[in-house]
């Protein structure tokens, strides 16, 4: 296979416009036809910004490596996203191939040095119940886990999570923070990668809500529950977050994982003891402040864990 036809597939595969490829490269139109169809010779330095604004290696295009074949998981998870709806640009689809392949190339060389597989062992320690996704069982399996992850970490139930990205690190996921600037990619909060070549990995958007500290350590947590209990169980190779999801059960249950492993009963009970002559804004402020979560997330584990009427948090 030649090295236009490579290319052409990694494109076709990403689902990249011709317009954003000659846009980002300075071709004119019909130019990039041209290459893929080999009327037109490729020099190297062309095959590097190519491989470069794919996302993949350069070297890898020349030594005729399946290139395309290897990023069948993010054709999955991009079809998955284009499934529910939601629009992102070319450059976001470029973002997730840079950072398939670069997780990619890590993995070959952790194989060739010896080193366990990063997925495997995460699998062996989070073992899941036979059953899953059972309909109105997102919520038990999310604080299951919540619970099982913070058992295993030691970290006390009445105690704040230090640093999310500790644990991520901690877990061995890989951490990408990627600032996401296209206004079709403005509700992008992160995504999660984690099929067999690729995974697992984390990546954050640090634009819109997630400039906010206490929203990106939830966002975290979220993509924290994709990895360890969807990809883990073979559910997906990956997912994209939105800042808005909340209707599907798989979106259901990360939220809910990341307001129980941020803020579980016994941390929301502890600090609101002490906080129980102040008023409702004072509550909630102190559970944003003590436990590290955004106000939305204060408000939810008020209402459920000290049985607040959802009057009294109206405002």
């Amino acid at each position: 296979m030649s090295v236009q036809q490579i290319l052409r597939d990694v494109r076709t595969k990403l689902d990249l416009s011709g317009a954003f490829v000659e846009g980002s490269l300075g071709l004119r139109e019909g130019e990039l036809r041209e290459i893929e169809n080999g009327t037109l010779a490729l020099d190297t330095a062309r095959i590097d910004a190519m491989a470069e604004l794919y996302g993949v290696s350069a070297a890898d295009v020349v030594s005729e490596v399946p290139v395309a074949d290897e990023l069948e998981a993010v054709r999955v998870l991009l079809l998955a996203t284009k499934d529910r709806n939601r629009q992102v640009s070319d450059a976001f689809r470029a973002t997730v191939a840079r950072v398939a392949w670069a997780r990619r190339d890590l993995k070959v060389l952790e194989e060739e040095l010896g080193l366990p597989d990063r997925l495997e062992s995460l699998r062996a320690r989070f073992r899941h119940e036979g059953t899953y996704g059972q309909l109105g069982e997102e919520w038990r399996e999310a604080a299951n886990l919540a619970q099982q992850l913070r058992k295993a970490l030691g970290i006390p139930e009445d105690a704040p999570v230090p640093s999310v990205r500790d644990v991520i690190a901690q877990l061995g996921i890989e951490l990408v923070a990627a600032e996401l600037g296209s206004p079709q990619d403005r509700d992008v909060a992160g995504f999660s990668l984690a099929g067999r070549l690729h995974g697992p990995a984390i990546v954050v958007n640090m634009r819109g809500q997630n400039a906010n500290p206490w929203v990106r350590r939830f966002t975290l947590a979220h993509e924290l529950c994709h990895v360890l209990h969807d990809e883990l169980m073979h559910v997906s190779v990956g997912s994209v977050q939105f800042y808005d999801d909340q209707t599907e059960g798989p979106e259901r249950r990360a939220n809910a994982f990341a307001a129980h492993f941020l803020a579980p009963d016994s941390a929301v009970l502890a600090c609101l003891q002490k906080e129980s002559k102040g008023s409702r804004a004072d509550e909630v402020q102190a559970l944003m402040t003590h436990l590290g979560i955004n106000f939305k997330t204060a408000r939810y584990r008020l209402r459920h864990v000290w049985r607040v009427p959802g009057e009294e948090l109206a405002s």
